[in-house]
């Protein structure tokens, strides 16, 4: 699940001498400054094609130079790119700006979420428990890496990183409702339905629907 850490880089492009895009007509700093500004724009909008060539042309034009702004037009584009579900592109974008600076928690979030579109689960999980190192007060990144235990049937680690994301955030409720499904695959019905009573409690209606049928099940099994 992708949540929450889709943030444009904000670029504040410095005064340097910037590579051409092309022979005949190199970028002039105000050039490129508009260009990024409207490639966010493009992306803002969901125009997607228009916001990969503004993108595009800042990483021709920087690509080889240890200009910040390279890095932030790589991660940019590869919003688009997982926007478009083109996850071999952003796998790729995100390891670029990953190379530039490797504390970019919201990178390895993206490139997690990207290999875990691929099924490369393993690398979705290094990613994002990289990102957690990074961020660990983010409950989103906990959420995020419970999925993916839960998608490789390791429901104790699930209730593990889930529980994690319950002590800094106490009302959120789909933590809880997926911590039910984790205790309910490991058969422990009470302690999913406490959970599931609890996500209900705290609005969230897949809690509510789990609630009913686990009660239920408790019901039928009592007969």
């Amino acid at each position: 699940m992708y949540v929450g850490l889709r943030f444009l880089k904000i670029l504040f492009l410095c005064a340097m001498f910037l590579m051409s895009c092309n022979a005949s007509a190199p970028l002039s700093p105000p050039d490129m400054r508009e260009i990024m500004e409207e490639g966010n724009e493009y992306l803002k909008s969901g125009n997607y094609e228009n916001a990969i060539a503004s993108y595009d042309a800042v990483v021709s034009s920087l690509e080889g130079t240890d200009d910040p702004n390279l890095s932030a037009a790589y991660y940019n584009r590869g919003l688009v790119l997982l926007e478009t579900r083109k996850y071999a592109q952003a796998i790729y974008d995100f390891s670029s700006v990953i190379e530039t600076n490797p504390q970019d928690a919201d990178a390895y979030f993206n490139r997690g979420y990207a290999y875990a579109r691929e099924a490369m689960l393993e690398r979705a999980i290094e990613d994002y428990s990289t990102s957690l190192a990074l961020n660990p007060n983010n409950t989103d990144i906990h959420y995020a890496l419970a999925m993916i235990h839960f998608k490789r049937n390791d429901y104790e680690k699930t209730a593990v990183v889930l529980s994690e994301a319950i002590i800094l955030k106490p009302d959120f409720g789909k933590a809880y409702n997926g911590r039910g499904q984790a205790y309910l695959k490991s058969g422990l019905h009470n302690a999913a339905l406490i959970d599931f009573r609890r996500a209900c409690e705290l609005g969230e209606k897949s809690g509510c629907i789990m609630m009913e049928i686990t009660s239920q099940a408790h019901k039928n099994m009592d007969k």
